[in-house]
């Protein structure tokens, strides 16, 4: 009977030394927010609080509710996750609603409220990642592409062009894009108001807001 019991009472030690040394559960660490860049001249951050930093300098971390603003031969870029960046053209404003990474899950919402950005967006291999850029009611959806984004200008028009890499995967306000497609509309009070409309973008890229002006066509 001793030996039984001390069989027993070894096993329990056992059983409680492998449940103390237990590898416990990994879980994926959330990564937030996005460094800034400053190319040239000065740029602003203005935090959601109000508060702002100017001129910002570079290494500037932004995050959800933060605004990048570009002034007049100024430049900047945002570098989030995975070698996605941003470029910001000069006399451009963006705002972050959602930047985060959970493991291959990336979720980036931004919103442009005038200017000029240029995107080279890593591929999403998660299914439920999602970046997407708003520009006066029109939204951007990509998978991961290099894409520029024009507008709203002051005649309320927006703009994107899609290089070589694009693929039907992303859509501007609906419409499939493809390598070298460029779609502009006209929005009104944060909607797309017309249907998207094909042009091409001559000579300087940064210059495209101007071609799309609608007194020049």
């Amino acid at each position: 009977m001793t030996s039984k019991r001390t069989n027993l009472a070894q096993i329990l030690v056992w059983m409680l030394l492998l449940a103390s040394t237990r590898v416990p559960p990994v879980v994926a660490q959330v990564q937030d927010g996005a460094t800034m860049t400053v190319l040239r001249g000065q740029v602003a951050v203005v935090r959601g609080d109000g508060s702002a930093i100017q001129p910002a300098p570079s290494g500037t971390v932004v995050r959800a509710g933060d605004e990048i603003r570009t002034l007049a031969r100024s430049g900047a870029i945002v570098t989030f996750f995975v070698g996605t960046e941003i470029e910001l053209g000069e006399e451009t404003t963006l705002a972050v609603e959602r930047a985060s990474r959970e493991g291959d899950r990336v979720d980036i919402s931004l919103r442009q409220v005038f200017g000029v950005s240029l995107h080279r967006v890593h591929a999403l291999t998660d299914p439920g990642s999602s970046y997407r850029v708003e520009a006066g009611g029109a939204v951007a959806v990509v998978r991961g592409t290099e894409f520029l984004m024009y507008g709203p200008t002051d005649e309320n028009v927006v703009g994107m062009v899609c290089f070589a890499d694009c693929t039907e995967q992303t859509t501007f306000a609906g419409c499939p894009m493809g390598p070298d497609v460029a779609y502009w509309l006209e929005t009104d009070r944060a909607r797309v108001v017309s249907a998207c409309q094909p042009f091409t973008a001559k000579g300087d890229i940064w210059n495209a807001p101007n071609q799309l002006r609608l007194t020049s066509r």
